[in-house]
């Protein structure tokens, strides 16, 4: 049946967790290995769960090895039929169209996955869902339909708490969207793992929380609401351990997303930052 990930009361305020193992093939119709496929990349490169197959015809024949390395043996095939017998057990949507919305085009992918019996899994900002025609088909099927980007049922502004003492708090920045803080952040905290220490990862975007189970999205929060909820988060991770690597989002100076980074240094309070730069990249992107 459709799911929509259920927030915890109000007076058990935790981020909801995705702990479903399943068996992903992605769709990445057009872009996959540009900057627009960051969600398929990121869950292949850093996932839980195992990609079988991404789906792109315009690169169809070609293996993922080609971007990622040798440790990536992922076909790229040009269309569903071609995935299913490798048991995908959920259709990921792995690109995001600019405004989030779901291309008309991709609506018969989507019918075909849930009819074939497999759960979709979406970031955008187009909940599947809320969709009429892809609920109703997930409802005969019995698969899931989940929106990591829907937020969760927390309200409230910031707190202005102090960390748990003993707690570090990092934020990645950046000067430009879809440039690599959420990789700089895992990377910290397998390195900090490796050492150690231990270490924590703050999902604030879909593809995050994807990888991690956990978190909120925060460009789809209410902005009053931002900076609180990102505290509520790294309140959280505080109990998990000592080194918290919160991912940033956009860059101060993006004229979309500028308001997110903001909130996100508010919520955070961080004990330091790092920055993420592209040497060559001359404009913003997206």
């Amino acid at each position: 049946m459709p799911h929509k990930t259920d927030p915890q009361a109000a007076s058990d305020p935790r981020p909801p967790v995705d702990s479903t193992r399943r068996r992903y093939a992605i769709l990445a119709e057009g872009a996959f290995g540009e900057l627009a496929s960051k969600t398929a990349i990121g869950v292949i490169r850093y996932g839980r769960d195992p990609v079988v197959a991404v789906l792109d015809s315009t690169r169809a024949g070609r293996n993922v090895r080609e971007w990622l390395g040798d440790a990536y043996d992922i076909a790229v095939v040009a269309t569903l039929a071609e995935a299913l017998p490798r048991r995908p057990t959920a259709l990921l949507i792995g690109i995001a169209p600019q405004g989030g919305r779901i291309p008309r085009d991709w609506r018969r992918t989507i019918l075909a996955a849930i009819e074939a019996g497999l759960d979709v899994v979406s970031g955008l900002h187009e909940f599947v869902s809320d969709d009429p025609e892809f609920a109703a088909a997930a409802t005969r099927r019995g698969v899931e339909l989940v929106d990591h980007r829907r937020p969760p049922d927390f309200s409230d502004v910031s707190r202005r708490r102090e960390h748990r003492p003993g707690a570090r708090v990092v934020l990645t920045v950046g000067t430009d969207c879809a440039i690599g803080k959420m990789s700089v952040s895992l990377e910290l905290r397998r390195s900090a793992v490796a050492a150690g220490l231990p270490a924590v990862f703050v999902a604030t975007g879909q593809t995050g929380i994807m990888i991690e189970g956990w978190g909120a999205a925060v460009d789809r929060l209410v902005s009053d609401f931002l900076a609180g909820t990102v505290e509520w988060l790294v309140e959280r991770a505080e109990g998990m351990g000592d080194w918290i690597f919160v991912e940033g989002q956009g860059s101060l100076d993006h004229p979309a997303y500028s308001a997110v980074t903001l909130g996100l240094i508010h919520g955070a309070t961080p004990h330091g930052m790092v920055l993420v730069h592209q040497p060559g990249r001359a404009e913003h992107h997206g």
